[in-house]
């Protein structure tokens, strides 16, 4: 059984230093294979990229920068392993739960084609000795019961865990079977819960165990889309949201049993529109936005003021007083 880990970064070899070391027993293990794909980053970065890879002993594949759901594609196109995993290059692993993240693997029945693993860690905020793992943990579940299963507990989040790529080792006949699955290619958001909903939809036999805590979230990093957005960014990031809410919408009509995924819908509106306000997004990609996502369940109040084109021009004005430009 082979396990192989898909890396993308652009621009971020000092995180992956601290990435790649996270997966140091996977590195030295011959069955896993350490995959970073380089998303074209600048010529300086993208050779400190590949001397970390050959110090660390990962493999480190160049593409052109398309972002990096297709440097994931491209990392899936050439990996051998019977699982893959998806990590991102500013986060890193739980080291010390490396081994039982194998046995678990190596526990499964050969008819199984995701393990879910459990929640997130988050950087600083939780001790690694906190993480226990029981191999009795592992149990099968079924899509979309499995949506409802809601994490609370290291990470504090109000999303379902099957919505985190991260949280999936997914079988690899699995991906290439039926015509194959990729992440949508040139989506900056939301791209990796789009994955991660077609994985579980088109798996047959789900397997999960809850104790098994081995992806860690560093938070505290700056994030790719902070500061205020400009005009050009804006329009991408806003055909992103349309093309992701198209596709929940799918969702929800057909896996909705009892309104899970209706309030995430609502929660992944209100908390883009909020965010595209404070980001100074320019008042007629905010319309494009309002008019391309009209659902069932009516905005809220809150939602309706940054309609309000004063509330919204004033958020604009302060961001970009405030916040540099990116």
């Amino acid at each position: 059984m082979l396990l192989s880990v898909i890396i993308p970064v652009y621009n971020g070899s000092d995180g992956l230093s601290r990435c790649l070391a996270s997966l140091n027993p996977l590195l030295r293990s011959a069955d896993a294979e350490v995959i970073v794909v380089d998303d074209g980053s600048d010529s300086t970065d993208a050779d400190e990229t590949e001397s970390i890879c050959c110090k660390a002993g990962a493999h480190c594949l160049h593409v052109e920068h398309r972002g990096a759901s297709s440097a994931r594609n491209a990392g899936m196109a050439v990996a051998k392993g019977d699982f893959l995993w998806f990590v991102d290059a500013d986060d890193t692993a739980v080291t010390s739960q490396l081994a039982a993240l194998m046995a678990s693997l190596s526990s499964l029945p050969d008819a199984a084609d995701v393990l879910l693993a459990g929640n997130m860690v988050e950087y600083g905020e939780n001790n690694e000795d906190n993480v226990r793992f029981s191999t009795d943990a592992l149990r099968r579940v079924f899509f979309p019961d499995v949506l409802h299963a809601v994490s609370h507990a290291l990470v504090r989040t109000a999303f379902p865990r099957a919505t985190n790529h991260t949280l999936l080792f997914i079988r690899r006949r699995l991906l290439m079977a039926d015509g194959g699955l990729h992440y949508p290619d040139g989506c900056a958001l939301l791209e990796d819960t789009v994955f991660a909903l077609q994985v579980m939809q088109k798996a047959s036999y789900i397997v999960e165990n809850k104790t098994l805590c081995v992806y860690c979230l560093h938070k505290t990093n700056r994030s790719t889309t902070a500061g205020a957005w400009s005009d050009s960014r804006s329009a991408g990031f806003i055909d992103d949201l349309v093309a992701f809410f198209a596709f929940l919408h799918d969702y929800v009509a057909k896996y909705d049993t009892n309104g899970t995924l209706y309030d995430l819908y609502r929660c992944y509106r209100y908390v883009y529109l909020r965010t595209l306000a404070v980001k100074g997004c320019p008042w007629n990609h905010i319309v494009q936005l309002r008019d391309a996502v009209e659902m069932d369940n009516p905005y809220t109040f809150f939602e309706r003021l940054l309609f309000v084109a004063p509330i919204h021009k004033s958020f604009s004005l302060l961001c970009r007083l405030t916040r540099n430009r990116r």
